[in-house]
């Protein structure tokens, strides 16, 4: 693997696919899910070469470990982590002796970027306000 991404339990091992046969990258993506990572994120600059790796493990590997395996492209790879994050986040609770069933989805990168300017217009706001009291 090129990159391990560790947070409390959960392990992402990252390939990137530079100059590697698709063959070889599908084999690494199978010595990490043995090494017992949870998920792989595989990406590559080149989506010719995403589609090749893909379809290789589509035949390679088993069902459930292809669930494990995402691939994208550079641009991508943060919303990728962010969706394998809330996926993760997800689970049962009990709440007042009822059990709840709860599942996070990654916010749209429109919606980040409107909470963003939300949030900076209220600081700026505050910080305007802070100056004219202290003046």
């Amino acid at each position: 693997m090129d990159i391990t991404l560790r947070k409390g339990e959960r392990s992402v091992a990252c390939e990137i696919a530079v100059t590697t046969e698709p063959a070889h990258e599908v084999e690494n993506v199978q010595k990490c899910l043995a090494a017992g990572f949870e998920q792989v994120l595989l990406v590559s600059a080149e989506k010719k070469t995403l589609n090749k790796i893909q379809q290789l493990a589509a035949t390679a590997l088993p069902e459930d470990d292809r669930k494990r395996v995402h691939f994208c492209v550079p641009a991508e790879a943060f919303a990728a982590l962010e969706r394998i994050e809330a996926e993760a986040a997800g689970g049962t609770q009990t709440v007042r002796g009822y059990k709840v069933k709860v599942r996070y989805k990654a916010v749209a990168e429109k919606d980040k970027t409107e909470k963003r300017q939300v949030v900076s217009h209220v600081i700026a706001k505050a910080m305007k306000r802070l100056k004219g009291d202290s003046q």
